[in-house]
């Protein structure tokens, strides 16, 4: 079954959009959308070495990459308001075929032969991305008629965190190394689990255990990784291994990018029926930290599964012990 994320018409559904259940569903979709879509805009400076290496390239070369990609953007958005796209295309056709643009123009900067070729490459991709921003606004703000600032606040938050982020400095070497994708298979199994289980808390009669017991098992199997880990480095390693560069700022870094996350699902679980408000608290901090923490894996260096099993599931618990403090006052009905 497919989902519109047009504003279902009124003659087809008595439903208005501002009670219309999906709207958060929506909300969500369209975070993730703009977050990956917008991506496209860092994805030089994810390998500005390698392609500093390989065409010989200054500084200023380098950050021509990526300030190419604002010129694109500008002319771009100039370009859709001249045709009046944004009101002649429907909305999400318009981001649909903007994200697709972006991405085979980012996509051949791989092969590009020369650096005047990137440049072009970057040019364009900035260029379909001023057909991903605007028409995101515009679906949000047709399905939140009400609670339009909390919800154009949470997309905004979701470019805010890749903008103020970014990715990894190495995040082309990074890619090729399996535990990076063991780290993000971990958070993002994470933020699935607590997704639903905070969701599924705020309906009566609804159990939660088997969602609970998959996150004691994943939080589990990254464990027996880091314990492994442990045992086969020396005595000097396993602090660096526990630690990394990045353990003081880290937890708190997911607990901040966390609140508009938790902002958002407590806002769509207020408007149902939890019986357990801490438990239900708990579960909607636990689903934002670990969304939270899907987003920071693509910017920290830390690949250490001993690292990862502590400070992101800490980071993890601040906004779950956060929210199972304000559940007794946010979801009491």
């Amino acid at each position: 079954m497919s989902i519109s994320l047009e504003t279902p018409a009124s003659a087809a559904s008595s439903i208005a959009p501002d009670n219309d259940p999906r709207r958060w569903r929506i909300l969500g979709l369209l975070s993730l959308a703009e977050l990956f879509g917008m991506s496209l805009w860092f994805a030089a400076s994810a390998v500005a070495s390698q392609l500093g290496a390989r065409w010989t390239l200054s500084v200023s070369e380098v950050g021509w990459l990526t300030a190419i990609v604002q010129l694109g953007f500008v002319i771009g958005t100039a370009t859709s308001a001249l045709f009046n796209l944004a009101d002649i295309l429907p909305a999400r056709r318009l981001f649909a075929a903007s994200a697709l643009v972006g991405a085979v123009a980012n996509a051949l900067l791989v092969a590009a032969p020369s650096y005047q070729a990137a440049l072009v490459c970057r040019f364009f991709t900035g260029f379909a991305l001023a057909g991903v921003y605007p028409p995101a606004m515009k679906m949000i703000s047709t399905w939140f008629r009400s609670q339009r600032g909390l919800a154009v606040g949470t997309v905004v938050t979701a470019l805010v965190a890749m903008s103020t982020l970014g990715p990894r400095h190495d995040f082309a070497y990074a890619i090729a190394l399996p535990m990076f994708w063991i780290k993000l298979g971990f958070v993002a199994s994470l933020a699935i689990l607590g997704t639903l289980g905070a969701f599924r808390s705020g309906l009566p009669g609804r159990r939660v255990s088997a969602l609970l017991i998959g996150i004691v098992a994943v939080v589990g199997g990254i464990w027996i990784v880091a314990i492994a880990a442990l045992v086969e480095s020396t005595p000097v390693a396993r602090g660096a291994l526990l630690l990394g560069d990045t353990w003081r700022t880290c937890p708190w870094l997911v607990g901040g990018l966390s609140i508009p996350v938790f902002v958002a699902i407590a806002s769509a679980m207020r408007r149902m029926a939890p019986t357990h408000p801490h438990r239900a608290g708990a579960l909607a901090g636990f689903a934002s930290g670990a969304t939270a923490a899907l987003v920071y894996a693509f910017h920290c260096p830390e690949l250490a599964a001993p690292f990862i099993g502590t400070w992101y599931v800490l980071g993890m618990l601040v906004p779950t012990l956060a929210g199972a403090v304000l559940g007794a006052r946010l979801f009491r009905w």
